[in-house]
């Protein structure tokens, strides 16, 4: 115990004793031959010495910065302090396979920054890189927490590293992986591996590379000959392994840009690298020319020259490069929204990627590209569907895709989801005979998928490789323009057999400025290979000017009475693009002068409400129009005449004689002398000269009731059926009238000079006013009957 306390006393002797000491020496003075000397041996007075030779030739160097590597820079010199005898730094140089390349020239890619013509990271006497050209031992700042120090310049965020790699600075605008953006999911893994984040937690050249104590090639933090780096942070495109666009498990080996095959460099590496990409998104492959820059990258591949060949884009295939708002869909990143009126029951849209101009995505609108509908990482949209794929088809080259996978963001299934997600008023066809899955059941397309497999869209639409325009997924006829696609349900031995139109129907591929009066707009029409005109094209009547296949009511889309495969339709529906009302409201857009029968007799809501046309259609299933003609299947041919045709000599005079003649509509109204004379007469321009001028040119017909130059006269080359007075352009008031001379649906507002005179003379007066009596053919014979 005593000798304890002895010696604890002896020690606290020595302590205060050096207390002491160190207030009466003065503090150590630096001096170049302690400090400096430990590197810059040559600075000593006494280094060199008469008759002695040292190890290391005398060759002192000016005390200044001279911008060039001094005999102490070496990396002996470095070495002799970092292999262990200062800081043990052997992992950096050993095998000298885990650092910054030294000893090299830079290549041209690097640019050495020069200020007031010095380089502000000298390389060595050879122009070759060394330890001196990144690090200096001089000018350290201590008080600098966020750069590291003994370093030429501050390396904030990687910023001594862009000094010299300047081209990897501007990210993905030159070819390379972005810089200070936050990754999507926070990489763990390689921070404890060694990587780092920017100040602001974005991704910087340390994020991926190690400048000293990498184990890897190009400094990687991770090993990524499996995309082991890319996916430390895309953790989501994990879902791409396994699937047909995993083309190391495909066993594809074409190599990318970089001659890289992803067996060797990663799945990742097949369409992308992170510097010197060839376009946008980090393209590892050569882009063809000619379309969107998003399509492109997709056409790498999927062309016929590409790995993909098997898998290529037609050209009846979804249109690309679009904007979205041309299907009504008003789009931002998190929300979408339809202009159109929903449909009850229809889920609200979901946000999917939309592209802008630079092949970004877009924050507002935007266009539709292929990434619009796939998501290339992910084999289907349900994850654990994926899954189940993945196990039940180890090798992804057996693996075939349907509208459950197939890379689709949404299903592509019975339920219309992806494609009624952008067109918001399509998915009423549900509701319609136009769904085969009410109608034809067992009915394939030509992918030989039914309705039941992908929806009711896909009865007449192919996403890619449609048979002909609109994508169609069935064989089109011979027909041209949209016609041709309707028919290839609508005939012998198709679905829609029963709904064929007849040989005479309303015109189709015909231009509207046929029609002798303007028209109302808001009916599309169609060119001959069935797209809408462009704004300077006249364009043509189709079979979708006035249907819209989508919508079997128009006025009520949610209506589910068309939903039936025994529902007859009318009118009120049919697909109508307007609802025919008994004003038969589409007929009249186009036939804008028929509007004048509106009111007169021959509107059978004034004369005989509650008639029947021959296909038993009251007014209100047919419209005014539709009680005298119809637009398929017509009673007569000629003038899609709706009614059964009464008797007479000419076709066109059955027409009216079908009212017209006892126990008829018109039984009132029948004349004692119909016809004319069949007599061929001229009635054409040529004759409207001198006091005919003015007048009009009645028409004549052939026997076929076709209007014709030289003609016979029957009821229409007199009687306008749908204008009451020649005199005034109005419709009629609604009641019923006694006609005269001067109206009664007659065509002449004027007799002078008009066709009965060409052969009557001035008896023509006579026989015009009482051509329905009795003894207008009975007197005055200019030539026998």
């Amino acid at each position: 115990m005593n000798r304890r306390r002895a010696s604890l006393a002896v020690l606290t002797a020595c302590v205060l004793l050096s207390g002491l000491w160190s207030q009466t020496l003065p503090a150590r003075e630096e001096s170049p031959k302690r400090e400096c000397a430990i590197c810059h041996i040559m600075w000593l007075t006494d280094f060199k010495r008469a008759g002695v030779e040292t190890l290391i030739p005398y060759d002192p160097r000016p005390v200044v910065d001279t911008g060039r590597q001094d005999v102490v820079s070496t990396e002996r010199m470095c070495f002799s302090c970092h292999d262990g005898f200062v800081l043990d730094s052997r992992f950096v140089w050993e095998e000298r396979q885990h650092l910054h390349p030294v000893g090299v020239k830079p290549s041209q890619d690097v640019k050495v920054p020069i200020v007031d013509g010095k380089q502000v990271l000298p390389l060595n006497d050879d122009g070759k890189v060394y330890c001196g050209t990144c690090h200096s031992a001089h000018g350290v700042e201590w008080d600098n927490k966020e750069s590291p120090i003994f370093l030429r310049a501050e390396n904030i965020n990687s910023g001594l590293c862009v000094l010299c790699h300047s081209n990897r600075a501007k990210g993905a605008v030159s070819g390379n992986h972005p810089l200070h953006s936050k990754p999507p999911n926070h990489p763990d893994a390689l921070l404890a591996a060694g990587g780092q984040l920017g100040n602001k937690g974005g991704v910087i050249c340390q994020s991926c590379h190690r400048v000293h104590g990498s184990r890897q090639k190009k400094l990687l933090v991770l090993p990524n000959d499996q995309s082991g780096l890319c996916t430390t942070c895309h953790a989501a495109k994990r879902r791409i392994l396994g699937s047909r666009h995993d083309m190391a498990a495909m066993g594809i080996d074409v190599p990318n840009i970089r001659n890289q095959q992803a067996a060797h460099a990663g799945v990742c590496s097949a369409c992308h690298v992170p510097h010197k990409a060839a376009g946008p998104r980090l393209w590892a492959r050569q882009r063809p020319a000619g379309m969107d820059m998003i399509s492109s990258l997709c056409r790498s591949c999927h062309r016929p020259d590409g790995p993909a060949h098997e898998k290529i884009i037609g050209p009846n295939s979804h249109p690309v490069d679009v904007p979205v708002s041309r299907v009504g869909i008003v789009a931002e990143l998190e929300r979408w929204r339809s202009r159109l009126p929903a449909l009850t029951g229809l889920a609200p849209p979901v946000p999917l990627p939309l592209i802008d101009a630079r092949g970004n995505h877009a924050k507002r609108d935007g266009k539709v590209t292929c990434v619009a509908c796939h998501d290339p990482h992910q084999w289907a949209p349900d994850t654990e569907a994926q899954a189940d794929v993945a196990m039940a088809n180890a090798d992804p080259r057996e693996l075939e895709g349907d509208g459950r996978n197939s890379f689709l963001r949404l299903p592509h299934d019975g339920e219309n989801r992806l494609c009624s997600n952008c067109h918001r008023d399509k998915p009423a066809v549900q509701f319609s005979k136009h769904n085969l899955a009410l109608t034809a059941v067992d009915a394939v397309n030509v992918s030989g998928r039914t309705v039941a497999d992908n929806g009711a869209c896909s009865a007449c639409h192919l996403p890619h490789n449609g048979r002909g325009p609109r994508m169609w997924a069935r064989q089109p006829t011979a027909k041209p323009g949209i016609e041709g696609l309707c028919a290839s349900c609508h005939e012998k031995g198709a679905p829609a057999a029963k709904k064929r139109t007849g040989r005479h129907s309303h015109p189709v591929h015909v231009g509207l400025d046929r029609l002798p009066q303007s028209v109302d707009p808001g009916l599309p029409l169609f060119t001959a290979s069935g797209d809408r005109p462009g704004e300077d094209a006249p364009g043509e009547v189709d079979c979708a000017t006035c249907h819209d296949p989508h919508v079997w009511d128009v006025a009520h889309p949610d209506s589910r009475a068309g939903a039936r495969a025994e529902v007859e339709g009318d009118g009120r529906n049919s697909f109508l693009r307007q609802a025919l009302g008994t004003d038969s409201a589409l007929c009249v857009k186009c036939h804008t002068d028929k509007r004048l029968v509106f009111g007169t007799e021959h509107d059978l809501r004034v004369t005989a409400p509650t008639a029947v046309n021959g296909k038993d259609q009251d007014l209100a299933a047919s419209g005014v129009c539709g009680q005298c003609h119809t637009p398929h299947t017509p009673l007569v041919e000629v003038r899609l005449w709706a009614r059964p045709p009464g008797p007479g000599e000419h076709v066109l005079e059955t027409l009216c004689t079908g009212c017209h003649r006892a126990g008829g509509l018109a039984a009132d109204k029948v004349p004692a002398k119909r016809h004319h004379p069949p007599r061929r007469v001229p009635s054409n321009a040529g004759r409207r000269v001198g006091v005919r001028k003015a007048n009009i040119n009645p028409p004549v017909f052939s026997d076929a009731g076709e209007r014709v130059p030289v003609g016979k006269i029957t009821c229409p080359t007199c009687h306008d059926p749908h204008r009451w007075d020649p005199a005034r352009a109005h419709p009629g008031d609604g009641k019923r009238h006694e006609g005269t001379v001067l109206n009664s649906f007659l065509r002449h507002a004027r007799t002078d000079g008009f066709l009965c005179s060409d052969c009557h003379g001035v008896d023509s007066l006579f026989r015009y006013k009482y051509f329905h009596w009795p003894e207008s053919r009975e007197r005055h014979h200019l030539y026998e009957p």
